[in-house]
């Protein structure tokens, strides 16, 4: 008679216990709802009670866990600026042709500030992604009043290239790019010169360079100012330059 009386003391408030509601104003309303269908069949609820809630509480803490990630702060740190401390061995004179195939040197360019990037025209996507970035950093630069700054876009593919390709390269860029090409007698001496790294990568019956990919800023004596690296966007690199251009004409 007491385990009678026992078991059916238990077996009620066991069914009440899993007939109440949680406390709903805890829920997001995508939980609320997905237990109010699950709820609304409530043969399958009473047959699996213990399934029922525990897919309700996984799922409300999937939920939670979500909206937490969802309304954690965001790290805004920006990318720290490169500067480089010193006198870096980077620079000097050089030559190469123009679009019109003429032989220009760091002479014609005195008195301007002169950012590089070097590539090649069938570069297929570091050097477009760089230059379209560059292209955007001329705009903002330009509008806020940059002056005397020089932009060139210098290809290393000797055996490839031609100046007539590369202005048409450049163009598809920026109208104020200034195109170059490296002459094959100047190439190791104009590798030298600015420190990069170039080499030829086969792939069948052709090639691609595998190559130095961030710029060089350089003052209006074409002195070394700072690297500009890849990882850089285009609002970053503005930033920068106006910074180390700025910084340099109050010396």
């Amino acid at each position: 008679m007491f385990s009678t009386r026992a078991s059916s003391f238990h077996l009620r408030h066991t069914n009440r216990r899993f007939s109440e509601d949680p406390n709903k104003s805890q829920l997001d309303p995508t939980t609320r709802k997905i237990m109010d269908e699950l709820k609304s069949k409530p043969e399958e609820a009473k047959s699996m009670p213990f399934l029922f809630y525990g897919t309700a509480a996984l799922l409300t803490m999937t939920m939670f866990y979500i909206q937490y990630l969802l309304k954690a702060p965001k790290n805004t740190q920006k990318k720290p600026a490169v500067k480089i401390l010193g006198d870096a061995k980077i620079g000097g004179p050089w030559t190469a042709l123009n679009s019109q195939s003429q032989l220009v040197s760091e002479k014609d360019f005195k008195g301007n500030f002169q950012i590089f990037y070097f590539g090649f025209t069938r570069c297929p996507d570091v050097c477009p992604a760089s230059l379209q970035k560059l292209a955007s950093a001329i705009d903002i630069l330009k509008s806020k009043g940059i002056k005397n700054t020089k932009f060139f876009f210098v290809s290393l593919d000797v055996n490839r290239d031609t100046p007539e390709l590369v202005q048409k390269y450049a163009e598809v860029f920026h109208k104020d790019l200034i195109p170059l090409i490296v002459r094959e007698q100047d190439l190791t001496e104009f590798l030298k010169t600015f420190k990069l790294y170039s080499r030829k990568v086969l792939n069948e019956n052709d090639y691609m360079l595998d190559h130095t990919t961030y710029m060089y800023l350089f003052d209006q004596e074409g002195k070394f100012l700072n690297i500009l690296g890849a990882n850089l966007n285009y609002d970053e690199l503005a930033q920068i330059i106006e910074s180390s251009i700025r910084e340099s004409l109050e010396e």
